[in-house]
């Protein structure tokens, strides 16, 4: 179990998605402080060649502090469970 959360800790997660007509390409890599039983609740997401922000996944939804379109965050934090569920 350990080794794989090291694996997971050192890979990116990669993220693409389409937004209000938009492509968004780009990678989430995981803050290995919160990482833990095969997934991480913080990652560091940049899109399109422009940092985006941490995304941190809480209770219900995930959040961006500073970024107030939560259908945005909602399509971010989509595509990371996708690839953990993988």
């Amino acid at each position: 179990m350990q080794e794989l959360i090291a694996q997971l800790e050192k890979e990116p997660v990669p993220v693409s998605f389409e937004y209000k007509w938009k492509i968004y390409h780009g990678e989430a890599v995981p803050v290995p402080q919160a990482c833990n039983d095969g997934g991480c609740s913080d990652l560091d997401v940049s899109l399109n060649d422009r940092h985006i922000g941490i995304i941190k996944r809480r209770t219900r939804n995930w959040k961006i502090d500073g970024v107030k379109d939560q259908k945005f965050v909602d399509a971010i934090g989509t595509e990371i469970e996708k690839w953990y569920a993988q």
